[in-house]
């Protein structure tokens, strides 16, 4: 695989870095909404009517989806117990939910607020709770309830929403008019769980309007590095054996003998034969995993007997046997580094590189050597020769064990939309930095083959594993859509830097004549205010 960049867009994107850290200014929608009234003159109001529920399948065609109308701001007359539940710091779980009884968390205002067809309003503080929304609950954050209890104020104070998980806030199927004002969202930093930081996740939302305040996303988790794992020990059960001239033969010959010959023949060959010299042996042992490989025998030898008087004639070799496994395996491939983190259906998935293949035997083992390729006269008996069997093979090498791959950096997403043309009123959208890709490894070492004995050969040197590619870094962007684009009022928007992707890296070969090996570099991530995907 090249080390050039590459890049594709469609619903699975991959990413081409910019590692510059930017802010930018939301485009100026041409009707701004009104600000929120201070309550100095209070304007009579009415409970407000039931909202219908919208065909949320109807909604959730992937063309162009036009906003709803925002639902107005909240006045200061309003703020009693005929139009919100009221949440506080201080409050008490399953309270009434009133300013003298509030609850205690954000997610217990919404829930009673929509049984009750009301808003919610939050006093000013910190709550550690993710949020999940419901159509028609608006929120109502900033409200001063210090001063006095009996008579909550909308202030500049801030109500701070500082998630423990990611995403921050949660809104699915918001398809009627629900307006979120004065939260500072903050999603936490990626992790081992969660590597991504998100805000704000969007999905099939036509009706959303967040005003004021901030969305925040930390920075994603660095991807972890691909590690090798427990390499194969290879345990001697035997070493080659080296030639045989079976000399319990040689020594006596009487009868009885197993090697006793009738009399009488020209050339008595290929019986007895001597015992073959064994190839040797060894087990590949690791965590889950054995394998075992043998060197091939040497060939045989035998013992001649000829007439008295005649000539002994020259024995032919006979070859040694192969070892077991008798072929060694090709260099297994290398994985892939990434070419980029990928954007779904509300989610995006971290760009992993992936592992390298391994050999799933042995190396050849060495051949044994040839037999009988010299007769030698036995003393005690005219006539008689022997030839010794071929010294065994040696045992092939165990093969290396592919490591982990490199996992991708987590991004960094103050806004992540599916199908949500939600807007943003004078917010705050800042992106985090994107996590660094991780390396990805090279992989266990294989070990060198026995030797043979004799002439016998030696094993061959175990197959090296396949690199495992590295993992992408994420991207820091503020606002993550489709072909549904939020719409923007005097916001501020800003991101971080992308996460590094690793570079090539290569590693000589481990024994001699075995090739090197390669990771291609991972393709750049990138950090810039707004994406399309």
């Amino acid at each position: 695989m090249g080390t050039h960049h590459r890049t594709a867009i469609a619903s699975g994107l991959l990413f081409t870095v910019i590692g510059a850290i930017g802010l930018g200014a939301c485009v100026s929608d041409t009707a701004e909404m009104p600000p929120i009234p201070d309550g100095s003159t209070p304007t009579p109001t009415t409970p407000p009517p039931p909202l219908p529920e919208l065909d949320a399948a109807a909604d959730a065609a992937d063309a162009a989806i036009p906003p709803l109308p925002p639902p107005p701001p909240p006045k200061q007359d309003e703020v009693t117990e005929q139009f919100g539940i009221f949440v506080s710091a201080n409050g008490a779980p399953g309270a009434a939910g009133t300013r003298a009884a509030p609850v205690s968390t954000i997610s217990e205002g919404i829930t009673l607020a929509k049984a009750a067809k009301k808003r919610v309003y939050v006093c000013a503080s910190t709550y550690a709770e993710a949020l999940e929304l419901l159509p028609g609950v608006s929120i109502v954050g900033n409200m001063d309830c210090a001063t006095d209890p009996t008579k909550w104020t909308i202030s500049q104070a801030n109500t701070i929403v500082a998630s423990p998980t990611s995403p921050a806030i949660t809104a699915r199927e918001i398809n009627v008019p629900t307006r979120i004002d004065g939260l500072d969202v903050i999603a936490p930093a990626g992790n081992d769980t969660e590597p991504s930081s998100i805000g704000l996740l969007a999905v099939n939302s036509t009706g959303l309007t967040f005003v004021g305040g901030k969305i925040e996303a930390q920075s994603g988790a660095n991807g972890k590095n691909g590690e090798a794992p427990e390499g194969f020990l290879a345990n001697v059960v035997r070493t080659a054996e080296p030639p045989r001239a079976n000399s319990a033969c040689i020594a006596g010959l009487g009868a009885g003998s197993p090697c006793r010959y009738s009399e009488g023949g020209a050339l008595v060959n290929a019986r007895p034969e001597i015992g073959l010299s064994q190839g040797g042996q060894v087990t590949c042992q690791a965590a889950g995993a054995s394998l075992t490989a043998a060197g091939g025998e040497g060939g045989v030898g035998r013992l001649y007997r000829a007439s008295q008087g005649s000539a002994v004639p020259y024995a032919a070799p006979t070859p040694g046997k192969p070892g077991v496994p008798d072929v060694t395996p090709a260099q297994p491939a290398g994985g892939a580094s990434s070419f980029g983190g990928t954007f779904g259906e509300g989610e995006y998935r971290v760009g992993d590189g992936t592992q390298g293949g391994q050999a799933a035997t042995a190396s050849a083992g060495g051949a044994g050597g040839f037999g009988s390729a010299a007769l030698v006269p036995v003393p005690t008996e005219p006539f008689m020769t022997f030839a010794s069997s071929g010294g065994g093979g040696g045992a092939g090498g165990c093969p290396g064990r592919a490591g982990t791959p490199g996992r991708g950096g987590g991004a960094s997403i103050a806004v992540l939309t599916t199908r949500s043309p939600l807007r943003l009123e004078k917010t705050v959208l800042r992106a985090g930095n994107g996590g660094n890709g991780g390396r990805g490894s090279f992989g266990s070492a294989p070990t060198l083959g026995q030797a043979g004995a004799g002439a016998g050969a030696a094993g061959a040197p175990g197959v090296q594993a396949g690199a495992s590619g590295h993992g992408a870094g994420g991207p820091s962007i503020a606002i993550v859509h489709d072909t549904t684009v939020p719409t923007q009022v005097q916001c501020q928007l800003a991101h971080g830097a992308a996460g590094v992707s690793p570079g090539e890296q290569t590693q000589p070969g481990t024994f001699p004549g075995q090739p090197a090996r390669t990771i291609p570099a991972a393709t750049p991530a990138i950090a810039q205010d707004t994406f399309k995907y």
